[in-house]
C-alpha cells in the first residue's frame, strides 16, 4: 500500500478528504497554543498551507470563475511573496485589528455626514 501522504509544497497534504472518523493526538486548545508559538515564518508557511488544504476540500468560487486582471494577479502574488519573504510587514488581524477599522469606519462616516 501506498504512502497516503503526497507531497504538495513545504508540507505534506492528504491525497483525498478524511471520510473515516479520526482520532487527534492533541485536542483543538492544544493546538491553537502550538500555533501561537510558531515563529512569523512558519505561521506564514502554514497559513499558506491551510488555505492550499481547504480551497481543495471544498472549492467555493472556482479560481476561474474570479473576474481579476493579469495585472491584478500579478500584483496580488507580488505581495504575498513580499509578506512571505518579510513575516514582519504582515499586520496581524486580530480584535484590535478589527475594533480599529470599525473606529476608522465610524469616524469617516461622522465625517461625511457632517461634511453634506
Amino acid at each position: 500500500m501506498g504512502d497516503p501522504i503526497a507531497s504538495s509544497g513545504p508540507l505534506k497534504t492528504p491525497r483525498q478528504p478524511c471520510e473515516k472518523p479520526y482520532r487527534m493526538a492533541m485536542s483543538v486548545e492544544q493546538l491553537e497554543q502550538q500555533i501561537q508559538r510558531l515563529p512569523r515564518q512558519d505561521l506564514a508557511r502554514l497559513v499558506g498551507w491551510l488555505d492550499g488544504w481547504l480551497d481543495r476540500q471544498n472549492p467555493q468560487v472556482p479560481a476561474e470563475s474570479v473576474d481579476l486582471t493579469d495585472e491584478e494577479k500579478a500584483e496580488l502574488l507580488r505581495r504575498r511573496d513580499e509578506v512571505l519573504a518579510n513575516p514582519d510587514l504582515a499586520q496581524p488581524m486580530d480584535d484590535d485589528f478589527f475594533d480599529g477599522l470599525k473606529r476608522e469606519l465610524a469616524d469617516g462616516r461622522t465625517r461625511q455626514a457632517s461634511g453634506r
